[in-house]
């Protein structure tokens, strides 16, 4: 693993978890209160854990 390598990786994660976040409130928006019953029983990358 080069530095490069590891900041692309680092900036890319970075940007595809403010990238869920933005998703998330647009959607809280658009679908309401069912939509924020959905985020409590989910959950936002890895499902089924936890």
């Amino acid at each position: 693993m080069t530095i490069e390598l590891l900041l692309v990786s680092l900036l890319s994660s970075v940007f595809l978890y403010l990238t869920a976040r933005a998703d998330e409130k647009e959607c809280v928006v658009f679908f309401g209160k069912p939509y924020t019953e959905y985020m409590k029983r989910s959950k936002m990358f890895l499902p089924y854990l936890f």
